[in-house]
């Protein structure tokens, strides 16, 4: 890509129809349909959006979520390998050979896997996934798993405070400064049960 972008306007009102950020081509959100095998039987072989049926599999990753609801990975978020990421993130973001190859396999090196994945593996804690995410809950207590699902709370404080470096767009000095808030947010949390833990 010739450039790349680090704002986003947060002042333009969400669409109730998704509009896809690759093609611009609305979908209707409840025009349920099987994506088996990873095929759209609505879109076809196309690129064009599709949101997720309610048997795909996502990741906490908005980046590869969008490379499946688009069809550069398979759209039921299944059966997915690193070579195929790195496919996908070559055709769908247009990423160099070397960025797409590190982003593809040292991720799975850190998930740890030696077998085809489904997006919502990534979301298994820790590994790549953590807490502090600007968007999804923390993982509770001992779970494996961290929630996948966008919390509308989280998105709306995130939303709320942005625009402190250039009016109505989200920077990455935005970004940079929710996560500490989120960060610092989980220390206080994690003391307060400390200390909870040590006076019981």
């Amino acid at each position: 890509m010739s450039h790349i972008c680090t704002r986003v306007n947060i002042a333009t009102k969400v669409p109730e129809t998704p509009i896809s950020p690759l093609l611009a081509c609305p979908v209707s959100a409840h025009d349920h349909h099987s994506h088996a095998d990873g095929f759209c039987p609505v879109k076809g072989i196309t690129h064009a959006y599709c949101p997720p049926q309610p048997t795909d599999k996502r990741s906490p990753c908005p980046a590869l979520n969008t490379l499946a609801n688009h069809g550069f990975l398979p759209r039921n978020g299944r059966d997915i390998g690193p070579i195929a990421i790195f496919q996908a993130l070559r055709d769908g973001y247009q990423l160099s050979f070397f960025l797409a190859a590190f982003i593809a396999f040292g991720g799975w090196f850190i998930l740890g896997q030696l077998r085809k994945v489904s997006l919502w593996d990534l979301s298994r804690h820790n590994c790549i996934e953590h807490n502090a995410s600007l968007f999804h809950l923390d993982a509770h207590n001992e779970d494996e798993y961290a929630p996948t699902g966008v919390n509308k709370s989280l998105m709306r404080s995130s939303l709320h405070q942005g625009g402190q470096y250039l009016r109505g767009h989200m920077t990455l000095e935005d970004v940079a400064n929710i996560r500490i808030k989120r960060e610092a947010e989980l220390r206080r949390a994690f003391a307060l049960v400390a200390g909870r833990d040590r006076a019981g």
